[in-house]
């Protein structure tokens, strides 16, 4: 909250989550044996990849050299599950923000998040990524996001909202863009 009120908002929330079936996990793992089996080979190769994600960011490899990094700070947690993640807050100046009007930040956002699917046709290796990795999946279970059978999802993914361009709420979250039902 310091760097906050003295910097001003993040310009990211990223989070970072890893996957289980990584190569590098798999490699290393003896016959009958999961990534659950082996928490030691999981941090180090999550180690390996947060810092080349952290790296490749101050080096403005995914949002350009234009911006110039504020801050950056991030912690590991670990899931219910027992995998590892970070939360990353970034800040960029020259990035736009809430109080800058609406078109400019959602310009932004569109043009560095995507919430919609690849293409099928012209990149099945990355459509298959995206759709086995990074799409929620209701389930209905204590930690789960919905109560029961039949109840919506309390993260709010059942909302196919088909918009062209990124909006925001009142408290200044994205509704981002999705131009297909399948998004």
């Amino acid at each position: 909250l310091c760097v906050v009120s003295e910097l001003d908002n993040p310009t990211f929330f990223i989070t970072l989550t890893c996957n289980p079936k990584w190569p590098e996990i798999v490699a290393q793992l003896f016959e009958g044996q999961t990534a659950f089996d082996r928490p030691d080979i999981v941090c180090q190769v999550f180690h390996g990849r947060l810092q080349a994600f952290l790296t490749n960011l101050r080096r403005g490899k995914y949002f350009g050299t234009e911006h110039k990094l504020v801050y950056l700070i991030y912690v590991i947690e670990y899931q219910h599950r027992g995998m590892p993640h970070a939360h990353i807050v970034v800040k960029f100046s020259e990035a736009p923000t809430i109080t800058d009007p609406e078109y400019v930040c959602s310009a932004f956002v569109d043009k560095h998040i995507s919430a919609e699917l690849p293409d099928k046709d012209s990149d099945p290796e990355y459509y298959a990524k995206v759709t086995s990795h990074m799409i929620h999946k209701c389930v209905v279970a204590e930690n789960g996001c919905k109560h029961e059978i039949g109840s919506k999802c309390k993260r709010g993914y059942e909302d196919h909202v088909v918009q062209d361009l990124t909006t925001f709420n009142d408290k200044g979250f994205p509704r981002y863009r999705r131009r297909t039902p399948d998004d």
